[in-house]
C-alpha cells in the first residue's frame, strides 16, 4: 500500500511536538520533531552546533562549546511562540527553529546618520 504525499505530511503534523533546546540551562531555540529521540539527536548534530556558536545574543554566543544542549518538551509559552511563528513564516519542507533570545543582528537599524556622534 502506498502513501500519498499529502497522507505523509498530515501524518507528520500529527505526531509532531514541540521541543525546546536549554543551553547550560537557558531554554534558547524550539523546534517540531516526531518524538523525544529524535528531539535529542537534533542536539549532537554539527551544524547546529556551528549554527549556535556563531549566532550572537548580548555580543555574547549562544553555545560556548562547552555546555550542555538538552532537549526536551517546550512549555505552553514555548510552544506558543514556535506556533506563532510558524503561522507567520514561510512555509517550508526543512526544520523550522525559532529562537526563544534576541540574536544580535535582528533589531531594526541604527538612523542613518546616528554613528558616528558628529564631530565638534
Amino acid at each position: 500500500m502506498r502513501r500519498t504525499e499529502v497522507e505523509g505530511k498530515m501524518t507528520a503534523n500529527v505526531l509532531s511536538r514541540i521541543f525546546t533546546i536549554e543551553i547550560g540551562g537557558t531554554p534558547t531555540l524550539t523546534f517540531e520533531a516526531q518524538n523525544l529521540r529524535e528531539a535529542h539527536e537534533l542536539c549532537h548534530e554539527q551544524w547546529l552546533k556551528d549554527d549556535l556558536a556563531e549566532a550572537k545574543s548580548g555580543g555574547v554566543p549562544l553555545w560556548d562549546g562547552k555546555a550542555k544542549l538538552r532537549a526536551r518538551m517546550a512549555l505552553p509559552d514555548e510552544s506558543a511562540l514556535f506556533t506563532e511563528a510558524k503561522n507567520n513564516g514561510q512555509p517550508s519542507d526543512g526544520l523550522m527553529l525559532v529562537y526563544l533570545v534576541e540574536l544580535d543582528g535582528e533589531e531594526p537599524p541604527a538612523e542613518p546618520g546616528a554613528f558616528p556622534p558628529p564631530q565638534t
